[in-house]
This record gives C-alpha cells, sequence and structure tokens, in this order.
C-alpha cells in the first residue's frame, strides 16, 4: 500500500484537493482490502474484507464523480445536463429506429395464410389464384405490402415467388 500523507494541511482550501485526497485514500484503502481479500482462507474474514473493500471501491467511485464536477463543470456541465443530453439522443435513436422499422415494414410482403398450414400438398377445396388466375387446393394467403391489400387469395407458387424476389425467406414447402 502507497504510503500518502492523509491528514489535511491548514493551507489547503480547494475542494478539489480536498476531495482528490479523498479519493486517493478511499482507493488504496479498496486495494489493500481487495489484495487482503484475496489472500485469505477463512471465510468469515473473507465476507467482512469484501464488504470493506466494496464500501471503499463505492466511496472511490463516488469521490471520482465529485471531482469530475468540481474539476469541469463549465465544459462538461452539471449532471441533470448530462441526463438530458442523454435522453435527447434516446429520442433520437428511438426515433431513427422508429423510421427503420418503418420503412422495412413497408418495404416488406406479409403474408396471412387462411388455414395456418403451409404445405402445398394439403387439400382444403378449390382456390383460384387472384395472381396467376390457376386453380389450386393447398391454403390459400392473403397478401400485404405494408398495409395495402394486394392480392385477397394468392396460391403457394406466387407468394414464395414475391417473397424471394424481395429478399424474404419462402413460406409454402
Amino acid at each position: 500500500m502507497a504510503s500518502y500523507n492523509y491528514t489535511l494541511p491548514e493551507d489547503l482550501n480547494s475542494k478539489f484537493e480536498r476531495v482528490k485526497l479523498i479519493y486517493q485514500y478511499c482507493r488504496d484503502k479498496y486495494k489493500y482490502h481487495f489484495d487482503k481479500c484475496l489472500l485469505t482462507s477463512d471465510y468469515e474474514e473473507f465476507e467482512s474484507l469484501e464488504t470493506k473493500y466494496k464500501l471503499y471501491q463505492y466511496f472511490a467511485e463516488r469521490a471520482h464523480n465529485l471531482l469530475f464536477n468540481l474539476k469541469f463543470p463549465k465544459q462538461f456541465g452539471t449532471v441533470p445536463d448530462w441526463l438530458k443530453l442523454e435522453y435527447k439522443y434516446c429520442l433520437l435513436h428511438k426515433k431513427e429506429q422508429k423510421a427503420k422499422r418503418k420503412k422495412e415494414f413497408e418495404k416488406n410482403y406479409r403474408v396471412q395464410v387462411h388455414f395456418m398450414q403451409t404445405s402445398l400438398s394439403a387439400d382444403y377445396g378449390s382456390f383460384t389464384c387472384e395472381k396467376c388466375n390457376r386453380n389450386f387446393y393447398h391454403s390459400p394467403s392473403t397478401i400485404l405490402l405494408g398495409k395495402a391489400l394486394l392480392y385477397k387469395t394468392c396460391c403457394g407458387y406466387c407468394v414464395n415467388d414475391m417473397l424471394s424476389i424481395s429478399g424474404q425467406k419462402q413460406l409454402f414447402f
């Protein structure tokens, strides 16, 4: 453990210097108790040293934050200013993500299968595809592009073609 003179001299009036000494003291105590904690083999002693080093770690963090706020009050602002800045960036990020999801929603096809069956060999009766005008027997699908309805009754082959062209995974097998 480094040896520092932790007593505050009479001529030391600067808050920054006082907090700096407190920070050094807490950091050194933290290191001392942490190293001692690693060397101990008794569980009760380990627990007591662990609580001490965590307490000194917490004090050192608080002193470090106080040092930062004392050193750079005009350049970086106060803590509420930081929170407001983070809040603004958070809102901006959410807005960008929302625009990105909206663009993806409007670009991709959505398929609603009528009988919840994606097998091309299933038989649910006779249907006519609105896109290719063929008769088919498997489950019909409703195709939407964003919110717009493209086809009310569409066969699985047309659905797979549209999905593969747009880069989406094919649905019917």
